[in-house]
């Protein structure tokens, strides 16, 4: 009987060990080889994504190439560079700029095949030119752009007159075709277009920021003369005080402002040595030994301090004739 247990328990051993065995080679002959192939799967999604992603961004970058194709300047750099300042010739005529220049600089070799032309254009115009000139190059689709503008009142005889200078940057994209043409004739009609929609937009009445007015001439102060004054008493002279010390307040102009949403600054002239400063709203100033502080900027005046006192100075009039302003007084409640 003891032994017919005993046989009974190696019977079961042995099928628990061969049950194993047989679940081991079923996982490493079936189940394993699935596993890896989910795996294989889900490798080969994600790489698939990242395959559309990158495509899309190709797809994306292409269209950019195109785009800067179709802006490109000519392929050939001499040919390039003539005609683009041939356009800029034009710009200035359209902005009715007056003795313009327009001054071409070494080109600059880029990565990946481009090239940069840097071109100069020096002119006296008025705020409505400069303007329209800026506003024509936004609108041009050439791969160009404004680099650097300066601007500063021209010494004419009227008083919106301005000395422009205008840097500019245009490119030349590897791959662009040789043309005789910058623009064809479809585009240039497109953009003046645009140009005329966008100056019936704008305010005509409004102010330019540089409200300039011409200083106003005044004679020159008489002089006291320092004349020792003597009695007919030879015991004792009488002598004239020395006169005061200069005040040159009558010659410092205030000639223009500049308002907008950057800055607020006064433009102040020297009548003696015709030089121009420039102070900012909130700013210091020291004339000949005036000194005071600009409060705030309008279009026909600055509220000035002096000495804990505020003044009004109106344009076009000079620092001795700045108006005072009173303070109000609280009624007692």
């Amino acid at each position: 009987m003891l032994q017919q247990r005993s046989k009974l328990l190696l019977l079961g051993l042995a099928v628990a060990v061969l049950g194993v065995r047989i679940y081991d080679m079923a996982e490493s002959l079936l189940l394993k080889p699935l596993s890896d192939r989910q795996v294989q799967v889900e490798d080969l999604e994600t790489e698939l994504l990242a395959q559309k992603r990158l495509a899309v961004r190709i797809e994306q970058a292409e269209a950019a190439y195109q785009d800067w194709l179709g802006k490109t300047l000519p392929a050939r750099q001499s040919e390039a560079a003539t005609l683009y300042q041939n356009w800029l010739v034009d710009a200035c005529s359209d902005a009715s700029f007056d003795d313009a220049q327009v001054t071409p600089s070494a080109g600059e070799d880029l990565a990946l095949g481009m090239k940069t032309l840097s071109f100069s254009v020096t002119a006296v115009t008025d705020y409505a030119g400069l303007q329209y000139f800026l506003m024509a190059v936004d609108e041009t689709p050439l791969m160009h752009q404004v680099s650097e503008v300066s601007v500063r009142l021209a010494e004419t005889e009227y008083d919106d007159r301005l000395d422009a200078q205008i840097q500019l940057d245009c490119m030349i994209v590897d791959g662009a075709e040789n043309r005789s043409e910058l623009l064809t004739e479809l585009v240039r009609d497109e953009v003046g277009r645009v140009m005329k929609s966008r100056q019936q937009d704008q305010v005509r009445d409004r102010d330019s920021p540089f409200l300039i007015v011409k200083e106003i001439a005044k004679p020159d102060p008489i002089k006291p003369d320092p004349t020792v004054m003597v009695t007919k008493d030879p015991v004792k002279p009488i002598v004239v005080a020395p006169p005061p010390k200069p005040d040159y307040s009558d010659q410092i102009i205030q000639v223009g402002t500049v308002l907008n949403t950057a800055t607020r600054e006064v433009w102040v002239m020297d009548r003696r040595t015709n030089e121009q400063v420039v102070v900012q709203e909130g700013g210091d100033f020291d004339f000949y030994g005036i000194r005071g502080r600009v409060q705030s900027v309008t279009a026909r005046y600055v509220v000035i301090e002096l000495e804990g006192k505020r003044y009004r100075w109106m344009l076009a009039s000079s620092l001795k004739e700045r108006e005072s302003i009173e303070r109000k007084k609280r009624s007692a409640s």
